[in-house]
């Protein structure tokens, strides 16, 4: 808990930003994927705070939570994203479902395709040439966030929602303040 003492006095501080790899789905894609959560909304009586249309992503990495802007992180990452090279690729989303966290069940659509699968490994190499101590993920569970409610979402097939990824980018995200801020996007070029 934010504020709360720990050992020997020293008080946990506040996280405030966050840095990510993101890819964005095209305009278009998002008044589909949109369109699609109003219709399971309504179907499956769903409650809870939605994510903003403008913010649904698939997250390549979560780099970390700070106190303060990490600027030396952030360049590092923006160094990365410079070097990184992909060929465009698809993405298909088929699968609703919810995964769950402490007090939350965030309904999600599922998906992904070997391409995302290979660019998140390629991701995953670069930071760990950079040798960074940055927390990297392992495993990766290609999704969308749709919803943060408190209905578990039993895993079920939707209409193929697919799109070719033509770029990725490196967000600041505001923690608390629902904010993505792009620092840096690169067009995956063949």
């Amino acid at each position: 808990m934010s504020g709360q003492l720990t050992f020997d006095g020293f008080q946990e501080t506040e996280k405030k930003d966050r840095l990510l790899f993101l890819i964005y789905p095209p305009a278009d894609i998002v008044a589909f994927i949109d369109a699609f959560f109003w219709r399971m909304f309504k179907k499956l009586g769903l409650s809870g705070k939605r994510v903003d249309p403008e913010r649904y992503h698939i997250t390549l990495q979560h780099l970390g939570d700070f106190e303060r802007f990490p600027g030396e992180v952030a360049n590092s990452a923006l160094e990365i994203g410079e070097q990184l090279k992909s060929q465009p690729f698809q993405v298909a989303f088929e699968g609703l479902t919810s995964f769950s966290n402490h007090a939350n069940h965030i309904a999600v659509l599922t998906g992904g395709s070997d391409h995302l699968v290979q660019f998140h490994q390629t991701l995953n190499y670069a930071l760990a040439r950079k040798q960074t101590n940055w927390r990297v993920q392992k495993g990766f569970t290609p999704h969308i966030s749709l919803l943060y409610g408190n209905q578990k979402i039993d895993a079920q097939p939707v209409e193929r929602i697919s799109w070719t990824v033509r770029e990725f980018c490196l967000v600041h995200s505001l923690l608390g303040k629902t904010q993505h801020i792009c620092l840096g996007r690169w067009a995956l070029e063949g």
